[in-house]
């Protein structure tokens, strides 16, 4: 089963970002999956281990091409970046700590701000500079 399913009102036509968005609803499918067959955290904990680093990477090579694009909005969009980041490791020191309690209700603030982070913010740039602005 899916928390998120990849369509293409997730694309945005830049690539390589529409596949690094694709891998990381699969990581979120992925923790997902682990939860519903009732997986012991130890067992997600590499799977959000992933996820961060993957996110990191991601985040900055995104913010990398904003800064080359001039595009005027790279500071919000880092700071929504650093949000997400801050979320997700706070999961996993709670997975580590306390056996992942919340585990249901993260997942879920995950998966609403990927799809909405992609589909708002991400579809912002991706118009930018569809327009042609350099």
């Amino acid at each position: 089963m899916q928390l998120v399913k990849w369509d293409e009102s997730l694309a945005l036509g830049v690539e390589p970002f529409d596949d690094h968005h694709r891998h990381l609803v699969g990581l979120l499918n992925e923790t997902y999956d682990l939860l519903i067959a009732g997986e012991k955290p130890s067992c997600m904990e590499e799977v959000i281990d992933e996820l961060i680093d993957y996110a990191t990477y991601h985040f900055s090579a995104e913010e990398l091409w904003m800064v080359k694009l001039c595009y005027p909005k790279r500071e919000e969009h880092k700071k929504q970046h650093e949000e997400f980041s801050s979320r997700v490791v706070a999961f996993q020191r709670e997975l580590i700590l306390n056996g992942g309690t919340s585990t249901v209700e993260v997942l879920g603030f995950l998966q609403r701000w990927l799809v909405e982070h992609i589909k708002g913010s991400d579809g912002e740039y991706s118009r930018f500079m569809h327009c042609g602005a350099n």
